[in-house]
């Protein structure tokens, strides 16, 4: 939720000519919304960085996807061990079959979620980026291994894992049971905002 103090706050920082964005896990559909209403004026920054787009002109600056060859063995990964996962691709959310926690993330983040069964035999090219959704503490307890086992492939670039928090304490006021997410996303070490610059200095 936008209150009235950020949306203040943020006009203010522009009047004074500084440019302002959003940097998000969302696709595009999530992201867009959050983005007119804060009338960002750079390109706003997708997928934990995954992808970096100019909204308005409807075009891609950057974008890292990861390898299949990364891709494959985590979705089978984490098939066998009977959690459910969100595959981001061409710009929409893809899933096996629907689950709790694949409607708490279309409420909670406004974006369609498309069932296709075998994920495996459906993804033929690179994700933007995965998604675990489940209880926090068993997150906690994947996330040392999948960190060893499939984060950091290559030698300047590679995947990257990491918590997705806002749904860790959320429902926890509410006596619902918690919901977090962990992350494997494509990521540049040599920092690819650095060659989005010009293009922002030039708007």
């Amino acid at each position: 939720t936008l209150s009235p103090a950020v949306l203040a706050a943020v006009e203010k920082v522009k009047q004074r000519g500084v440019y302002f964005t959003i940097a998000t896990g969302r696709t595009v559909e999530g992201a867009t919304p959050y983005a007119e209403r804060l009338a960002i004026n750079a390109p706003a920054i997708l997928y934990q960085g995954g992808e970096i787009r100019d909204l308005r002109a409807g075009v891609s600056l950057y974008r890292a996807a990861i390898p299949l060859t990364v891709a494959r063995p985590f979705m089978a990964a984490i098939g066998a061990l009977g959690l459910p996962l969100n595959v981001y691709l061409d710009g929409r959310v893809y899933v096996a079959t629907h689950t709790p926690g694949s409607d708490f993330y279309t409420s909670l983040n406004q974006t369609r979620v498309e069932a296709v069964g075998d994920l495996a035999a459906f993804v033929d090219r690179p994700p933007a980026k995965m998604l675990i959704i489940a209880e926090p503490a068993r997150l906690d307890e994947l996330a040392p291994a999948l960190q060893q086992e499939f984060a950091g492939r290559g030698p300047e670039r590679g995947p990257r894992i990491e918590h997705a928090g806002p749904g860790r304490a959320r429902h926890d006021d509410h006596g619902e049971p918690r919901i977090g997410g962990v992350v494997l996303a494509q990521y540049d070490r040599r920092d690819p905002a650095a060659r989005i610059h010009p293009r922002v200095d030039e708007r």
